[in-house]
């Protein structure tokens, strides 16, 4: 029967990760003292607004599935922070604002190093 928790709980931590490796994901997050006004994020040839972060906020994105593509972090329509590949799975990227117009990214873990979902939700 202790197996069986032990076992059981195992699999109820790790399923969400099993469901998040058919996905590519990104984390963005505010880690300067001013706020970002207008995030930006170009994936799949389409604008997605992120919308304004607050100094020491983060928001969490699945991105669409379009295979092999450029994924781009813009503030408002000029300022370029972010541009890294990614494919329609297993690519989870960690962007960040160090100012409204500077910032940077890099990818968080590929299989089987990827930190766990839940993780990166909190």
């Amino acid at each position: 029967m202790k197996r069986a928790v032990v076992f059981g709980s195992f699999v109820l931590l790790l399923a969400p990760n099993l469901l998040w490796l058919n996905w590519s994901t990104l984390r963005i997050e505010n880690r300067g003292p001013q706020p970002v006004e207008e995030a930006v994020l170009f994936v799949c040839e389409q604008p997605v607004s992120l919308g304004r972060l607050l100094p020491g906020a983060s928001h969490f994105r699945f991105l669409p599935k379009c295979g092999d593509d450029s994924l781009e972090i813009r503030t408002g329509r000029q300022s370029t922070n972010c541009k890294i590949y990614v494919e329609g799975e297993m690519y989870h990227v960690r962007a960040w604002f160090t100012s409204p117009t500077t910032g940077d990214c890099t990818y968080g873990g590929s299989p089987p190093l990827t930190p766990l979902l839940l993780t990166e939700l909190f």
